[in-house]
């Protein structure tokens, strides 16, 4: 049944209309002005700066896997896989329609999650400042702006950011329909909420979140047939990608289930702990910094005031509901019962929490005046500082493989054998026709010959010595067993020692630090320096020369 409650529309007959770019409780948004257009244009300049600034580019994990397939879609080829990231084509069809328009290269390989990063702050500017004004609205962008991991996940070659922008899409979307009433805005929230599937498959558990809804804030509504219809929509189109593609509608949810069932249930891999998340986001700063704190605060008011009727508070309400909701559903839900598992869980899956994060700590910060000014510079230095270091961490664990890499390319006619951080960047690099050819000549060192690949079996029949890039950063990566235990082998020739290419901004932030904290005090500089010393500089690489016939000096390869 229809509610009967009146929707939060303006009313042109008003006699007296509200001052510009004020929210009462009479008001329903603020209009747009010249400034909030200024505003809005400066936040997202900065956004996109200081993800310039930080960028991280190809780490060799998973990235291959979505920039493969992305260059595939943008070549024309729509093989299928039996990998879901490689078929997370809310991720891989624009990514490949960016590539095919600007070209192949890091910039066009990492635009979509950067365009979806800087669009999630400009929807939640918008939703702010209409109801609740332009100070509030500039807080809470800039709080989401310099969030570590946001800054970081816009510039990695990864879906995070892009379901993050449809999922705080859909929740915007569902409050401007809900204030409006509008048949149309119901739709769109339900096309959003489907490109969070489209996006990334598991993350559809967040959609449960919207169930609690109705039962929490009003009775049922027929216009909520529309979020329904525009997700079948979304759902329907995948189903016809997926048997154009593979020939089974089911392809993608078979593949993930089948996943799920052979690692993260049957295997246990993978964190489930019902902490996990409340743990990163109020003990372990790194990510998030002061915003969840601040979150805090603004619940602790919003409960004192919880009848107040403005169009703020009405806002802060979505937004503790927006929060709650997603914490409750991807803490608790459970995946198995036999074994007992609940959602899975990741570091990089807080993306989900910033935005509503973001939207209570700008409210707060912006009620407070001068005082908030004061915490918002406090909170937007802290958190580009963590950037820096979420940068660091990235960058200088792939350092020795860009070096690898050079070293690949000025032995043109030789194999190498190497971590698979080393293996999957030299394939990228043959991707982005830096060093062509690259990935038909090297290889995994810890994986069976059975795996490497008949172009590189056949140049290490040709060709019998070759050379093994021994990364001690990269080389027990995935496999805690190898992680500084495996030693070289005696009859190994070294030959060259890797100089890493690593030459971001983030090392001279946290190198400068250092030494302006050794002029204030030499022993605080040293403690720094002792710290921070593996976000500075990695693990040493050592290329050696070896046999292809004898590579292990007579014994047995490492086990797996």
């Amino acid at each position: 049944m229809q509610t009967t409650a009146a929707p939060e529309i303006s009313d042109n007959r008003s006699p007296r209309p509200l001052p510009p770019n004020t929210a009462t409780a009479g008001s329903t948004h603020s209009q747009w002005l010249p400034g909030d257009w200024l505003a809005l244009s400066l936040v997202l300049a900065f956004a996109a700066a200081l993800r310039l600034a930080f960028f991280n580019g190809f780490f060799g994990s998973d990235d291959v896997v979505y920039f493969g397939r992305s260059l595939a879609i943008a070549h024309g080829d729509w093989s299928t896989a039996n990998y879901n990231g490689a078929l997370r084509y809310g991720y891989n069809l624009p990514a490949g329609a960016l590539i095919a328009l600007f070209g192949i290269g890091p910039w066009a390989a990492n635009a979509w999650p950067l365009l979806c990063s800087i669009a999630e702050i400009g929807v939640l500017f918008v939703l702010v400042q209409q109801y609740a004004g332009r100070r509030a609205a500039v807080f809470s962008a800039l709080v989401l702006a310099t969030f570590p991991l946001h800054v970081a996940v816009a510039t990695r070659i990864h879906a995070d950011s892009v379901v993050s922008l449809f999922l705080t899409l859909s929740f915007a979307l569902l409050y401007f329909a809900e204030r409006s009433g509008s048949r149309r805005l119901y739709f769109a929230t339900g096309l959003a909420m489907g490109m969070v599937y489209w996006a990334k498959e598991l993350a559809v558990l967040t959609l449960f979140a919207f169930l609690l809804y109705e039962p929490l804030y009003r009775r049922p509504d027929r216009r909520w047939l529309y979020v329904l219809a525009g997700g079948l929509t979304m759902l329907a189109a995948h189903l016809l990608l997926m048997q154009i593609v593979a020939g089974d509608p089911l392809h993608l949810i078979k593949t993930v289930t089948g996943q799920m069932q052979r690692s993260f249930i049957s295997q246990g891999q993978g964190e489930d702990g019902v902490g996990y998340y409340f743990r990163y986001l109020l003990l372990d700063p790194k990510h998030t910094w002061l915003a969840p704190l601040l979150a805090l605060g603004a619940i602790g008011t919003a409960v004192l005031h919880w009848r107040n009727p403005s169009s703020e508070r009405r806002l802060e309400r979505h937004a503790i509901w927006w929060l709650l909701s997603l914490l409750l559903v991807l803490t608790l839900t459970p995946v198995s019962l036999q074994p007992l598992r609940f959602a899975m869980k990741q570091s990089n899956y807080l993306t989900l929490f910033l935005a509503p994060l973001a939207l209570l700590a700008g409210l707060l910060l912006a009620r407070l005046r001068w005082g908030g000014t004061v915490l918002l510079a406090a909170v937007l230095l802290g958190g580009m500082a963590l950037g820096a270091l979420e940068q660091r961490a990235y960058r200088v664990f792939t350092a020795n493989s860009r070096a690898a890499i050079t070293f690949a390319a000025g032995h043109p006619d030789d194999w190498l054998l190497g971590s698979a951080n080393n293996g999957n960047l030299a394939t990228v690099a043959t991707q982005l026709g830096q060093v062509p050819g690259l990935d038909l000549r090297f290889g995994y060192l810890l994986r069976p010959a059975s795996e490497r690949s008949p172009e590189l079996g056949e140049r290490m029949r040709t060709r019998p010595s070759g050379y093994v890039v021994f990364d001690r950063e990269t080389l027990g990566w995935g496999m805690p067993s190898w992680r500084g235990k495996l030693q070289a082998p005696a009859c190994w020739q070294p030959v060259d020692q890797l100089k890493p290419q690593d030459d971001d901004l983030s090392l001279a932030l946290v190198q400068g630090s250092i030494d302006m904290a050794g002029r204030l005090s030499p022993a605080l500089g040293a403690r720094l320096q002792s710290a921070l010393m593996s976000l500075l500089v990695p693990q040493s690489a050592t290329v050696y020369r070896v046999e292809a016939r004898d590579l292990w000096c007579g014994a047995d390869a490492p086990p797996g």
